[in-house]
């Protein structure tokens, strides 16, 4: 194995599936699943099992919740799945555009009087009692690597 990868542990298929099943809700995961297969976007890989675009979108969704780069996520389902950076780097821009599109349609906004007048439908107790703007986040890092895996000098 590379010195590149010193910190990069190779996972099973099943346990990214796990991982990314524990952030995201099954429901969410369903929707932009269906996005994905209306938009059929044009995705790339070596190798192109069933159910790919699903594989593909549990690998980008994997991506973006860890904030690993390409490189190390092609290495991590290397054991089970065939793909380049390159590939990863492609599908996931493609993967964004769709997904934005559908994660615009999803914000409702209202103005202020429509937030009051929610509010008097909803009890909430102190110390959010008064709160009319609830804005929800996500587990998906902000943020890219926090560090690099230094293996000497010349790096």
């Amino acid at each position: 194995m590379s010195k590149l990868y010193c910190r990069i542990k190779i996972i099973s298929k099943k346990q990214l599936h796990s991982f990314v099943e524990k952030k995201v809700p099954r429901t969410i995961f369903s929707e932009i699943y269906g996005v994905l297969l209306r938009s059929n976007p044009i995705l790339w890989g070596e190798d192109r099992p069933e159910n790919f675009i699903m594989t593909v979108l549990y690998i980008i969704l994997y991506k973006w919740l860890t904030g690993m780069g390409d490189t190390a996520v092609a290495h991590t389902v290397s054991q089970w799945l065939k793909t380049s950076s390159r590939s990863i780097r492609h599908n996931s821009k493609k993967m964004a555009h769709v997904l934005s599109i559908w994660g615009r349609a999803q914000i409702k906004l209202a103005t202020p009087q429509e937030r009051s007048a929610l509010l008097q439908q909803v009890r909430f107790k102190e110390p959010v009692s008064q709160i009319t703007l609830w804005m929800d986040s996500t587990d998906f890092r902000t943020a890219g690597k926090q560090s690099v895996c230094k293996i000497g000098f010349s790096f």
